[in-house]
C-alpha cells in the first residue's frame, strides 16, 4: 500500500526525492569542509617530529620570545629533552638584483643544523600548518650554524636563503642565483645567494598570493637582523624569536605532558603546547566552524523536508475519502500512521542516499575552489564513511520529526466527515 501511494503520483514523488537529494548534497559538501580541515590538521600534527612547541603569550607565532638562542640551549639541558631549536616567522621584503621583481614574502628563520633534525623521513618540516618539503638531503643550506649570532649579532652573515618552488618558478630563480632582502633598520638591500629550492603548500595564488609572494628561509640571525629582532634601540641584545621546537626522548604521552608542565613552570610567561594541546585547541575552534556549516546545510535540509511535508499533506487531503473509508472498514489508526510515515521516510531515505553521489563531486569542487581562493595546497575537504553515516543519521532524524506531522494528522481522521467531504 505504501509503494502504491508513491507510484500513484510519480512526478510528485520525483520532485520530493529531488528536493531531499539537493538538500543532502549541500549538507554533505558543507560538513566535508569542517571534517576535512580537522583531519588535515590532525594528520599534520601527528607527523611532526617535535613533541612540544613553545610560543609567546599570544597563540600566533609572533616574535615574542626574547633570548631565543640561549633559551633553546637551556631547554636542551632539561632531562627528557633530546633537542630544541628556535625559529622566527616574519614577513620580509625581497627583490631580484635588477629590481624588476619585488614583494613581501613570508620568511622563516632557522638554525640549519638544528632544524634539519626536525625534518621527517620524507624531508618535511611543518610550521604553522605549512609543510615544507626539501626533496633531497643535499637540498639544504651550505652553512650549518648561525654565524651572524656570534658576538651579539656582530658575526658574519650566513648570506644564503632557500626559496619555495612557487616563488622560484614565478621569479625564474634557482640554486646559485642571487636575491636581495631589505634591512628594515637602514632600508638598504643586502645580497643573498639561493642555496636550494623546496616545495610547500603555498601555491602562489588566491588570497595568500595577493598578500605574500612566496616563502623564503633564512639563517635565523640573518632574518632577526633584517626584521629588527636582533638588537634593541639601546644596544641590548633582544634575540627575539617566534617559538622553540622541542623534541623529547620520552616515549609516552604522559611523560611528555609532565615535561611540558616542567617547562611551563620554568617559563611561566610563555605557552608550552604538546601535540594533544594543539589538537584540542584546534578542535575547539573547528567546532564553531562545524556548527556554522551544519547550520547552513540544515537550512537547506529543513526547507527540503518542509517541502516533503507539504506535498504529503496535499496528497493526504486529496485522499481523505480513501483514508476515511479504510478506517471505516476496520483499518486501525496505527496502520494509517505507519503507512504515511513509511511513504515519507522512503522518499527521504532514497533522496538522501542519492544525494551522496553529487555530494561527493560537490565536496571535491569545494576543495579545489578553496585551494584556488586561499592559495594553499591543502586538502580542505574529506569524504569518509563517518561523514556519510553522520549525515544520513542527521537527515533521518530530521525526517522522522517532520514526517510525524502528516502521520499524526491522518491517524486522527474523522470517518464520517472524511467520507462525506473527502477529495
Amino acid at each position: 500500500m505504501i509503494f502504491q501511494g508513491l507510484a500513484r503520483r510519480k512526478l510528485r514523488t520525483i520532485l520530493v526525492v529531488t528536493s531531499i537529494m539537493i538538500s543532502t548534497t549541500l549538507l554533505v559538501s558543507m560538513m566535508s569542509i569542517s571534517d576535512g580541515m580537522y583531519s588535515m590538521y590532525q594528520e599534520e600534527v601527528r607527523e611532526r617530529k617535535n613533541d612540544l612547541v613553545i610560543t609567546g603569550p599570544e597563540t600566533t607565532y609572533q616574535a615574542a620570545i626574547s633570548g631565543g638562542h640561549e633559551m633553546a640551549e637551556n631547554i636542551s639541558d632539561v632531562e627528557g629533552v633530546h633537542r630544541s631549536t628556535p625559529f622566527l616567522m616574519e614577513p620580509a621584503t625581497i627583490r631580484i638584483p635588477d629590481g624588476t621583481r619585488s614583494g613581501s614574502v613570508l620568511s622563516l628563520g632557522v638554525i640549519p643544523k638544528e632544524a634539519k633534525y626536525f625534518l621527517s623521513r620524507e624531508m618535511t618540516l611543518t610550521l604553522q600548518g605549512i609543510s615544507l618539503n626539501f626533496y633531497e638531503e643535499d637540498n639544504w643550506f651550505r652553512i650549518d650554524d648561525d654565524p651572524r649570532y656570534d658576538d651579539g649579532f656582530e658575526g658574519k652573515w650566513g648570506g644564503e636563503v632557500m626559496l619555495d618552488a612557487a616563488l622560484a618558478q614565478k621569479w625564474k630563480l634557482g640554486t646559485g642565483d642571487r636575491i636581495e632582502a631589505m634591512d628594515e633598520r637602514t632600508s638598504e638591500y643586502r645580497v643573498f645567494f639561493v642555496s636550494g629550492v623546496f616545495g610547500s603548500d603555498l601555491s602562489g595564488g588566491g588570497i595568500l598570493g595577493e598578500i605574500i609572494s612566496g616563502l623564503v628561509i633564512f639563517h635565523l640571525a640573518d632574518l632577526q637582523c633584517l626584521t629588527l629582532h636582533d638588537i634593541g634601540g639601546n644596544g641590548t641584545v633582544l634575540d627575539e624569536v617566534s617559538g622553540v621546537l622541542v623534541a623529547s626522548d620520552l616515549g609516552s604521552d604522559v611523560s611528555i605532558s609532565q615535561l611540558a608542565r616542567t617547562l611551563q613552570s620554568r617559563y611561566p610567561f610563555y605557552h608550552v603546547y604538546t601535540k594533544e594541546d594543539l589538537l584540542r585547541e584546534f578542535k575547539q575552534n573547528i567546532d564553531f566552524t562545524r556548527v556554522y556549516y551544519l547550520a547552513i546545510g540544515s537550512v537547506s535540509l529543513v526547507i527540503g523536508l518542509l517541502f516533503v511535508m507539504s506535498v504529503i499533506l496535499i496528497s493526504l487531503h486529496e485522499r481523505t475519502r480513501e483514508l476515511a473509508t479504510l478506517r471505516a472498514i476496520g483499518i486501525s489508526r496505527k496502520t494509517l500512521f505507519t503507512m504515511v510515515m513509511g511513504e515519507s521516510m522512503i522518499v527521504i531515505i532514497i533522496g538522501s542516499l542519492l544525494g551522496f553521489i553529487p555530494g561527493y563531486f560537490a565536496s571535491m569542487w569545494a576543495n579545489d575552489y578553496i585551494q584556488a581562493s586561499v592559495g594553499l595546497q591543502w586538502d580542505f575537504t574529506v569524504f569518509s564513511s563517518k561523514l556519510l553515516i553522520d549525515t544520513f543519521t542527521w537527515v533521518l532524524g530530521a525526517g522522522l520529526m517532520i514526517s510525524m506531522v502528516p502521520a499524526i494528522r491522518v491517524s486522527r481522521i474523522n470517518i464520517t466527515s472524511g467520507i462525506k467531504g473527502g477529495g
